[in-house]
Order: structure tokens, then C-alpha cells, then sequence
């Protein structure tokens, strides 16, 4: 007679499945939340993993996307909106994008970049120290202005879920001209010895033609050349402002495209753009963030060769 098994779970064994399971989802949850950033011009959003499902909407270049899940053969990626604010998408939409569409940090690399957009420089942008534009409009006399300098405009966030966040994002913060939110008691908060000069800090740094978004890549590894590509995308709203809710569209150019000879463990570039073109737009509405999206091929000395992409997020005040 054949000898009967006994198919009742055990206590220990439902625990030891529980734990499994409760491990596996951990697991999935921490290794999906990572981001992944569109660095074609548009990208097809879908509602199924398959290019016969017809796009239901488009992911425009610089978007930031978070990734919710992969599928079964890696091809796919279930996406959410990867930004603070959901201008293009809302958080609540969920679609699937081909893996090859987007760009996904890598897991190691020979480089480090530092981003920084300046608002104004004296002397050498290359080798000028750094001071916040904080600093210059609150604590001037208490910086060094004599020494080459640059006005910087960026900061990070650690959340991974804002946009302002590594490892692609870099936030900036200016001011649209002659739109300061200029009231008496922000006068106490600085040096400036009365209304006019806090006025003239403000206009040397926003009122001066240009920003400079640049870049510093360095590594341990001789780097023999570098293929850069810059590009300038706005968001387009339909009525810009702190509650801005409609959106217009995604307005982008290339700036620059070129490859140049490196030689060096050390680049530096750099990208001076008018001001008024960060306000103006073709599209229907008004200009609410701009992106400078850098697309880098780096090539070393020994031909590996590594791609990096970085954002700078540019956006001014709108309202108190």
C-alpha cells in the first residue's frame, strides 16, 4: 500500500512562506524605486507591455519618470511621474514604457559631475570659487568679492521622489527680472544698508543678459574625449504660477552638439544662454520650469567608453 503524505503546512512552514513572500516584496519595492529619465524627443507612453497597444499619451524629452515595475523579460517598464509636481502626468497615472526609451543610471562609473548654474561671474568661470546667491544678496559684505567668484544657483534634494533629486536632477533657483517680491521687512533679513542697494544685488545677478549652466566631470581615469550634447527644453503651461494646473506643451532645442579631444582626468564646460530666452515661448501659454538636459559619451584612454545624463532644473519665483 502506497504511503500516504501528509499536505498539512505546517505552523513553522507557513511562517518560513510568509517571510519569503514578505521578503520578495520588500525586495521588489526597493529594487523598483529607482529613476529613469526620457532623453528622446518623445517617448510612447502605453497601458500594456507591447508596442501593439497603441500609445495612449507621450513623455516628452527631461521628463523624470519613477520606475513601479518591470516585466517579465525586462523589456518593459511600469512608470509614474518621477517629478515633485505633476504638470505632464498626474501621480496617479500609470503607464508602461520600453526599457531602450529611457535612460537608467548605471550601476557603477568612472566619472563624478558637479552641475551649478551661474548668475553671474568676475573673472575665469573655470576657476572661480563658488558663492551662493544667498550669500550675495543677504551677506555680501561678509564675502569674498575680490578673489575670482561665480554666483551659484543650485541645490538637491535627498527625497527620491522630488525633483531636485540625484542622480539625474539639480535644481536652480533665480529670479525673472525685475520680479523681486521687494518689501520692506526683507530688508532687515540682509547687510544691504537700505531698499536700493538690496534692489541693485538683486539686478546685477538676474538683470546682467545671461545664466551659465555648467558642467565638471572628473575621474580617476584618463578621459580621451567626450561627445556632449545640451539641450534646452520649458514646460509650458497653460497659465503659469504657483498653482499652474493646465499644461500647454514641452518646447525644446539643441544648444550645442559637439565632440572634443580631453587628454585630461578633468572637463569643464560651459554654456552661456540670454535670459530672455528662458521666458519666452512659441507654445500657448506662458513658461513655467526649463531644463537643461547634458547628454555626455565619454570616451577614456583605456576606450571604455560610459554615458552620463544630468538635468539642471531652472524655476523663479511666482508668487510669495
Amino acid at each position: 500500500m502506497p504511503s500516504k503524505v501528509d499536505t498539512t503546512m505546517k505552523p513553522h512552514t507557513l511562517l518560513v512562506l510568509i517571510i519569503v513572500a514578505l521578503t520578495s516584496i520588500e525586495g521588489l519595492a526597493q529594487g523598483t524605486r529607482q529613476q529613469v529619465i526620457v532623453t528622446k524627443d518623445s517617448i510612447a507612453l502605453r497601458l500594456t507591455p507591447s508596442t501593439s497597444d497603441l500609445p495612449s499619451k507621450y513623455a516628452m524629452i527631461g521628463l523624470q519618470l519613477q520606475v513601479l515595475e518591470m516585466s517579465s523579460g525586462g523589456g518593459w517598464y511600469k512608470v509614474k511621474i518621477g517629478e515633485q509636481k505633476g504638470y505632464q502626468l498626474t501621480h496617479t497615472e500609470n503607464y508602461w514604457v520600453a526599457a531602450s526609451d529611457v535612460f537608467q543610471e548605471p550601476t557603477e562609473s568612472r566619472v563624478s559631475i558637479v552641475l551649478d548654474v551661474s548668475a553671474f561671474q568676475s573673472g575665469s568661470l573655470s576657476n572661480a570659487h563658488r558663492i551662493s546667491h544667498q550669500d550675495y544678496i543677504y551677506k555680501q559684505r561678509k564675502t569674498n568679492l575680490t578673489e575670482p567668484f561665480y554666483v551659484g544657483c543650485t541645490y538637491t534634494n535627498n527625497s527620491p521622489e522630488l525633483t531636485c533629486s540625484p542622480p539625474f536632477s539639480i535644481c536652480a533657483q533665480i529670479y525673472q527680472p525685475e520680479k523681486y517680491f521687494l518689501y520692506d521687512d526683507r530688508l532687515s533679513e540682509t547687510d544691504a544698508v537700505d531698499m536700493a542697494e538690496l534692489q541693485n544685488r538683486f539686478s546685477t545677478l538676474f538683470e546682467n543678459g545671461t545664466i551659465t549652466p555648467f558642467y565638471r566631470v572628473t575621474s580617476q581615469h584618463q578621459i580621451k574625449a567626450i561627445t556632449e550634447k545640451v539641450m534646452f527644453s520649458k514646460l509650458v503651461m497653460k497659465d503659469p504660477g504657483c498653482y499652474a494646473e493646465q499644461y500647454s506643451g514641452t518646447e525644446f532645442r539643441t544648444l550645442r552638439s559637439k565632440t572634443d579631444t580631453v587628454n585630461a582626468n578633468v572637463y569643464f564646460s560651459a554654456i552661456p544662454i540670454e535670459t530672455p530666452e528662458l521666458f519666452n515661448t512659441h507654445l500657448q501659454g506662458g513658461v513655467q520650469t526649463v531644463y537643461f538636459l547634458f547628454l555626455l559619451n565619454i570616451t577614456f584612454e583605456d576606450d571604455a567608453k560610459e554615458s552620463v545624463v544630468r538635468r539642471i532644473v531652472v524655476w523663479w519665483p511666482k508668487c510669495l
